[in-house]
C-alpha cells in the first residue's frame, strides 16, 4: 500500500531504474547499495549521502515499526533544510506513530515555494488517511502553466474517493478545471470526472466535449463520458 501509495511522488523522483525507467522498491534501492535489511544498517543507512537510500531506508524502518529509529529521525528532522528530506522522514514518521512526521508533511503542503513537495506530502497525507491538504492541491492546480498542475489535478480523485465531505468541493474545482486554457488540464479534469462516478459529470461531459476545439482532447472527454455512463449503468443494474 504504502509503495503504490508514494510511487507517483517520491519513489518516481527517487528511486527510477536508470537504464528502464521502472520504479525501484525500497527493498531494491538497499540492495543496490548494499544495505543489509536490519534494525542498525537501516538506521545507519539514514546517514547515507544519497538520497534514495535514506528514502529507501526511512521507508522501510517504517515498515518494519523499528520504533527505535524515531529519536534520529527527529534530530534530521530538525537539522533538514530542504523539503523533500522533510517529506522523505516526515512520512515514515507518521508512519511509525510521531505526530511530529504528521506536523511536517501539513507544513511542507504549505510551503508555497515548491510545488512537487506539496503535492508529495499530500500524497502522503491522503495514504495515512489525512484530507487536510485539499485546498493546498487546488492552490497547485491553479498555477498556471505549472509543470505539476496534471499530477495535482489527478490527485484530485483520491480526495473524491476517500472522503464524502470532501467531494462536493473536488467536484466544483474539476468543474471549472474543464474551462482551463491548457488542453492538458481539460483531458485531465474529464478523466477525474469519470473516476468521481458522480451522476452531474454526464452533463458536464456533454456541455465541454460540446465546445472542444481540440480534437484530441475531445476524444479523451468523450472516452471518459462513454467510461462514466457504462460505470453508472452497470451500478444501477447491479441495484
Amino acid at each position: 500500500m504504502w509503495k503504490l501509495a508514494i510511487s507517483i511522488g517520491l519513489a518516481a523522483l527517487l528511486a527510477p531504474d536508470a537504464f528502464s525507467g521502472a520504479l525501484l522498491s525500497p527493498e531494491d534501492v538497499l540492495k543496490q547499495h548494499g544495505v543489509e535489511i536490519n534494525k542498525d544498517s537501516l538506521i545507519s543507512a539514514l546517514g547515507n549521502p544519497d538520497e534514495r537510500v535514506v528514502w529507501a531506508a526511512a521507508e522501510k524502518l517504517a515498515d518494519n515499526q523499528e520504533k527505535a529509529a524515531i529519536p534520529v529521525m527527529l534530530t534530521m528532522l530538525a537539522s533538514s533544510k530542504t523539503a523533500s528530506t522533510k517529506v522523505i522522514i516526515g512520512g515514515p514518521l507518521a508512519r511509525l506513530g510521531e505526530e511530529r512526521g504528521v506536523r511536517v508533511l501539513r507544513e511542507t503542503c504549505r510551503a508555497k515555494d515548491n510545488p512537487q513537495e506539496r503535492l508529495n506530502a499530500a500524497s502522503y497525507l491522503l495514504s495515512l488517511d489525512h484530507d487536510d491538504c485539499l485546498e493546498d492541491v487546488l492552490e497547485v492546480v491553479s498555477i498556471p502553466g505549472g509543470a505539476w498542475r496534471r499530477s495535482a489535478v489527478a490527485m484530485l480523485t483520491r480526495f473524491g474517493h476517500l472522503y464524502k465531505k470532501r467531494a462536493e468541493a473536488v467536484f466544483s474545482a474539476v468543474e471549472r478545471l474543464l474551462l482551463s486554457e491548457e488542453g492538458q488540464i481539460r483531458e485531465e479534469a474529464g478523466q477525474v470526472l469519470w473516476l468521481l462516478r458522480d451522476r452531474r459529470g454526464v452533463t458536464l461531459l456533454t456541455e465541454a466535449i460540446g465546445r472542444e476545439k481540440d480534437e484530441f482532447v475531445r476524444k479523451s472527454l468523450q472516452s471518459a463520458l462513454h467510461n462514466l455512463q457504462g460505470d453508472l449503468r452497470r451500478r444501477s443494474e447491479v441495484r
